[in-house]
């Protein structure tokens, strides 16, 4: 990667903007197939170190060019506290990780936000994680609704003492609530298939629906 970097970097005064802008739009596509965002951030890092851009900023472009554009964020929550359903163990992983940056690595491993129920909380959380580490998220945050969430999440966080294992006792119920809705709907698709009399796709689901046990 720092091959490519070097590369980019070549005949290039990095103290003009327009050359800044090459170097970026030369390197950012390699740095976007990292399948790390732990790679991804050191080599930002390196960037910003080489161009003299801030973090912060490659960070928030590297995102845009992620979506073809920026994402439009919208708050979709109860507005007395994000307290129905599974929203209660995804609202303790978000404020786990605003207080406890060290726990991204564990997150990202779990791939844990894939099983947000809460679309605003999911896009939340993969936009945490892409921020650089030290980064301060009311400047990185670019939306006003961004802004408003992470106050607002911030101001309800309650005291955690074994914040490591409250994180795995977060990650283990949205588990739980995954693997519980896919058994219902297997057995709801092996009764259809029960009732088309389809042996074969019936064979098939059981064997699906017995490896989540």
């Amino acid at each position: 990667m720092e091959f490519f970097i070097n590369e980019a970097l070549k005949g290039k005064n990095a103290t003009e903007i327009k050359e800044k802008l090459k170097v970026i739009e030369e390197v950012f596509p390699y740095i976007e197939r990292l399948p790390s965002r732990i790679e991804q951030e050191h080599y930002i890092k390196i960037v910003s170190e080489r161009t003299g851009v801030q973090e912060e900023s490659l960070a928030r472009e590297m995102r845009k060019r992620g979506s073809g554009g920026p994402k439009k964020f919208e708050v979709r929550l109860p507005e007395k506290g994000i307290l129905s359903g599974t929203q209660t163990a995804e609202k303790k992983i978000i404020q786990l990780l605003l207080k406890y940056p060290e726990l991204k690595g564990r997150v990202v491993e779990s791939e844990t936000l894939g099983d947000f129920k809460s679309e605003t909380l999911r896009l939340f959380g993969e936009n945490l994680l892409k921020m650089p580490a030290g980064s301060d998220p009311l400047n990185y945050f670019e939306s006003e609704e961004e802004r408003g969430l992470y106050s607002r999440l911030i101001v309800e966080m309650h005291e955690v003492v074994e914040h490591g294992r409250e994180l795995e006792d977060c990650i283990r119920s949205l588990k739980a609530f995954r693997l519980k809705k896919e058994k219902e709907r297997l057995r709801k698709e092996m009764e259809e298939a029960v009732k088309k009399g389809d042996e074969g796709l019936l064979m098939e689901l059981r064997e699906r629906h017995n490896k989540l046990y």
